[in-house]
């Protein structure tokens, strides 16, 4: 996974991230042409794009059998960015075989976790993309939801 992103820049991430936000100070025409390009350079598919609206959705076949998708909003004065990732072809007839069910995989939300298995990993990608675009980045942790206890509506 280190291989990926540098040590220094792995250990910068919340456990739990699953969101970049970049700030700048360009208008959203230049960061969705930035991020646009950026993509193809890293060998990226274009899936979909808008050039009104600001999104580039680009995905490819990583290293091994997983794809990763890239979810990019441009806006003025900032880009956010998430990532997905799913079981390629190899993965699949594997676990079907296993299972003797038919798995067909679908794309799976990527977050950091700091181990090397299909999410972190789709999240370095991620993070590897974003560094091209700037290296001050703001990584989003979701919040856990409040316990029902905590709402004064503690069930009996």
């Amino acid at each position: 996974m280190f291989t990926i992103i540098p040590e220094q820049t792995a250990g910068e991430i919340p456990v739990g991230a699953n969101k970049i936000t970049i700030k700048n100070n360009n208008l959203l025409e230049e960061n969705y042409l930035k991020s646009f390009k950026i993509a193809l350079s890293q060998n990226y598919k274009i899936e979909a794009s808008n050039k009104e609206l600001g999104y580039v959705s680009a995905s490819k076949k990583d290293e091994g059998d997983t794809y990763v998708r890239l979810n990019i909003i441009c806006n003025n004065d900032s880009v956010m960015v998430t990532s997905e990732w799913k079981a390629g072809m190899e993965s699949s007839i594997y676990a079907s075989a296993l299972s003797g069910v038919t798995i067909n995989p679908d794309w799976e939300n990527a977050q950091w976790n700091k181990r090397a298995d299909k999410s972190s990993i789709s999240f370095a990608k991620a993070v590897l993309f974003s560094k091209e675009i700037s290296s001050d980045l703001i990584y989003q942790v979701p919040k856990a939801p409040i316990p029902e206890k905590y709402w004064g509506m503690e069930k009996k």
